[in-house]
């Protein structure tokens, strides 16, 4: 297959037969319209991202929806990864599926009971790959020499399976689906770090109830979860790092297990059993709390430990948020937590996108004052929007005349030190917009949210702690990242951009022109 390579240390290839770009990093196709802030993912700016991107522009790249598929018989396509699947069995149907719930799910919906009757057989496994993610995710089947072609797998008529169901690749091309079977992957040959610690038995009662959370943490809770943002693999972090600490220390197992109990009940449309797991869920919280050491008295554990239990609580505490926009009763749930404080928000969303190595330092600070540098990369992103989406776009537009916006709403400002901070607040927002609308990946929409809390000046969040309505007003813009990386599979956000653009129209000024100015950004 002819290819063109492109980029440093050859980070893109231009398939010529189907006529897609693929980053070999990432290992899927890129959309024309995210070239330019996929570039700016992967830190390429100014002068060699305008040239890499004249290169790119005399390349024939066809949208998803026209890129032709591969026969069944063709051979897998270089640079994307391989994965299990299955192929529907039905006559003149051939739907793929990369897992069995969502074959199951299919012919429920499809072929009704009377093909499940007719039919012994419902699919047969095969090898899939798919050229985009994310909405434009289309499966496409090939060939492989050790597959057993002729091997079915009975399905039955109905099935009660529920919950959010997606596929992530795993390092390698290795897979791991919400349908794996009850049992925790194998452990690794090593993890630095954590191999040389000694394994204490929890006391935690293994009962059913504990092993079917902890199952659902392994299989499926532990892909949704953001990780570090220095590490590509979140997952890893999430199904061995904090599990294996989990194993040592009971408290910290309580809450990966309340996690767990807290994912089941958002996506559970049954009313009792949303109900049990959300009263497991706060048991296990409470639990999680009250044996958690104080960080005072923590010097007896090791700081990976204490890492992994400050992310624990910084999900768990977002989640009871999540819990309380999807219960179909949550009345009493809310009344529980009282009103939302949207500096506790923040502060948990900053702690989940600190990298460890940060943490560890003598002197820890989480913002960077480089005004210059990020007002440079604002401009840059500015001035490449032509390879972004309409959203994205309208939303860089938006925040590109926000400045003139807020002078004509507030008038002239007294403080030229806030204007200024306000001003680089603003700016970087432009640059991880661009980073958030580069791919719909779980793991950078959310990064893209917490390192813009992580970015902006120590003067603008003492502006938000204030309750400053023109930092309030930035707030509300980025309020868009917020939805986008729920959208994109951040759960544990699920209903936080509603929240916090409420909260936010309750401590801006009753005047119009100033409420406009985040009605403007709600309504994207």
């Amino acid at each position: 297959m002819a290819r063109t390579t492109l980029g440093p240390n050859g980070l893109l290839e231009y398939e010529t037969q189907y006529r897609v770009l693929i980053c070999r990093e990432c290992q899927y196709a890129i959309q024309k319209s995210a070239i330019s802030s996929h570039l700016l993912r992967h830190k390429i700016y100014r002068d060699g991202r305008h040239d890499l991107l004249t290169l790119i522009s005399q390349l024939d790249i066809l949208e998803p929806e026209d890129v032709p598929l591969p026969t069944p018989d063709s051979k897998p396509v270089d640079l994307l990864p391989v994965i299990d699947g299955y192929c529907c069995t039905v006559p003149n149907c051939d739907n793929l599926c990369a897992s069995e719930k969502r074959m199951r799910r299919h012919w429920s919906e499809v072929h009704g009971e009377v093909a499940g009757l007719v039919l012994a057989n419902g699919a047969r496994p095969t090898k899939l790959q798919t050229f985009f993610r994310g909405t434009k995710l289309r499966y496409f089947e090939v060939s492989s020499i050790t597959l057993e072609t002729n091997s079915h797998i009975p399905l039955p008529v109905s099935s009660t399976a529920s919950g959010d169901e997606m596929l992530i690749r795993v390092q390698h091309g290795a897979t791991a689906t919400l349908d794996a079977p009850m049992c925790p992957p194998a452990p690794p040959k090593r993890v630095p770090g954590l191999s040389q610690a000694p394994i204490e038995t929890s006391p935690i009662s293994i009962d059913l109830d504990t092993l079917v959370y902890f199952n659902h943490f392994l299989t499926t809770t532990c892909l949704t979860l953001p990780g570090p943002q220095a590490l590509d693999r979140p997952t890893h972090y999430w199904q061995t790092d904090v599990v294996l600490e989990a194993l040592r220390q009971d408290w910290l197992m309580r809450g990966v297990l309340a996690i767990s109990a807290n994912h089941l009940a958002i996506f559970t449309d049954d009313v009792s059993t949303q109900k049990d797991h959300h009263k497991r869920f706060i048991q296990l919280f409470e639990e999680f709390n009250d044996r958690r050491p104080e960080m005072r008295c923590a010097h007896h554990l090791r700081q990976d430990t204490i890492i992994a239990g400050e992310r624990v609580r910084c999900i768990l505490r977002l989640a009871r948020w999540a819990l309380v926009a999807s219960m179909l009763d949550a009345g009493p749930l809310r009344e529980s937590l009282g009103s939302f404080q949207l500096h506790a928000f923040l502060a948990d969303v900053r702690m989940l996108g600190v990298d460890a190595a940060v943490v560890h330092a003598p002197t820890f600070k989480i913002s960077n004052n480089n005004f210059k540098d990020t007002f440079a990369r604002a401009t840059q992103t500015l001035s490449s929007t032509g390879f972004l989406g309409d959203e994205s776009s309208t939303l860089l537009n938006r925040l590109s005349t926000l400045p003139t916006r807020m002078t004509e709403a507030f008038g002239r400002p007294n403080e030229i030190q806030e204007v200024l901070v306000t001003l680089s607040a603003i700016a970087a927002l432009v640059e991880f917009t661009s980073l958030s609308y580069s791919s719909s990946d779980t793991n950078t929409t959310f990064q893209a949210v917490a390192m813009w809390l992580l970015k902006v000046p120590d003067r603008f969040n003492s502006m938000i702690l204030q309750n400053s309505p023109a930092a309030l007003v930035v707030v509300g813009h980025w309020v868009q990242l917020v939805k986008r990386a729920e959208d994109c599979g951040s759960w544990f956000l699920r209903g936080a951009a509603t929240t916090i653009s409420h909260e936010i129209a309750k401590q801006l000024p009753v005047d119009d022109a100033i409420q406009r100015l985040v009605d403007q950004s709600i309504s994207l």
